[in-house]
């Protein structure tokens, strides 16, 4: 496990943007009649969302626009941008540095892309926070993009895939403050796991696969003992958490591990129902939702991404009751 700490960083607002389209796996024709109420029951996934666009960047430009707007935050006080995706089109040149130009931010500002899945939300904001870390200026300021178009990666006649990925994006405004607000992160990889979810070419295309049993696996062996760790390194008890974010990868995985660490089902919010499986923009997704509740003072949350690579990144942190967030749809 790898464990970092920092304090004098905080969320400043959360735009989310989910695609209009909207696909109903009960309506799914490459799958037996008889099976697919058992599947949307096991998954906990029946609506999907499909991207109008195959370009990722104009879903993050989109939601950059509006968090800017938000904020009132100036484009030329962008520090850093970072876009976590692993389906850029085309893959060269990053997605960042396309947004640095469109939305007129500094030429001084870090611009990279991160190619990471289902924890990159988590390492997203670890990496944002340690490279905000490194400037001198004071009110240094990040934009974290992160998100997939994931139905560019399914074969249209997947049964392993299809009823389960979504799209959507995430972008997310951090910031130093005055405040006391330490940040608690552990990381873990497991490359054996490599081949839990991978893509290959297949008749000119290249398709995500899906080995549903080794996620399961890696999901409930490893989760559980990093969200205990973490804890431990903050010297926190499970008790005083608010809420557990976890990655939205399915109803029978998340359950599981609700159960394995005693958690309250009303500690542990879903979007499952809503979106679907939407990779690393799940965690920010499922954080509007929670906050759609009235809140009068700062909550305990901890953040779960696990999937691809096999990648676990875990967070946790306090968010203000007065914190900006929104899913909006879009093309």
């Amino acid at each position: 496990m790898a464990f970092s700490k920092f304090d004098g960083y905080a969320i400043a607002g959360i735009v989310n943007v989910v695609p209009k389209q909207k696909v109903f796996n009960e309506n799914a024709t490459y799958i037996d009649p008889n099976q697919l109420a058992q599947l949307i029951e096991v998954t906990g996934i029946n609506e999907r969302r499909k991207a109008k666009h195959q370009q990722i960047e104009k879903y993050f430009s989109f939601g950059l626009d509006k968090l800017l707007t938000q904020l009132a935050w100036n484009p030329d006080s962008i520090d850093v941008l970072l876009c976590v995706t692993q389906t850029a089109s085309p893959s060269i040149p990053a997605i960042a540095c396309v947004l640095q130009s469109k939305h007129t931010l500094s030429t001084e500002t870090l611009c990279f892309d991160i190619n990471l899945g289902c924890s990159g939300y988590v390492y997203g904001l670890q990496t944002a926070i340690a490279l905000l870390q490194s400037i001198t200026k004071p009110n240094a300021r990040a934009i974290l993009c992160c998100g997939d178009l994931s139905s560019l990666l399914i074969a249209p006649d997947d049964k392993t895939t299809q009823p389960i990925f979504s799209d959507g994006i995430s972008v997310t405004a951090i910031h130093t403050t005055d405040k006391p607000s330490n940040i608690f992160f552990n990381t873990s990889t497991h490359g054996d796991g490599k081949n839990a979810i991978f893509t290959e070419a297949q008749e000119g295309n290249v398709y995500m696969k899906l080995n549903g049993i080794d996620v399961f696996h890696y999901s409930v062996n490893y989760v559980p003992t990093q969200i205990r760790e973490l804890l431990q390194f903050a010297e926190t008890k499970i008790e005083s958490i608010d809420a557990f974010i976890f990655h939205q990868a399915n109803k029978l995985i998340n359950n599981t591990l609700y159960k394995q660490l005693q958690i309250p089902q009303e500690k542990a919010p879903e979007t499952l129902s809503l979106y679907g499986n939407t990779s690393s923009a799940s965690i920010p997704i499922t954080i509007d939702k929670f906050l759609l509740e009235v809140h009068t003072e700062p909550k305990n949350i901890i953040l779960c991404g696990f999937g691809v690579g096999f990648s676990i990144a875990s967070a946790l942190l306090t968010i203000e009751n007065n914190l900006y967030t929104c899913t909006e749809e879009w093309e």
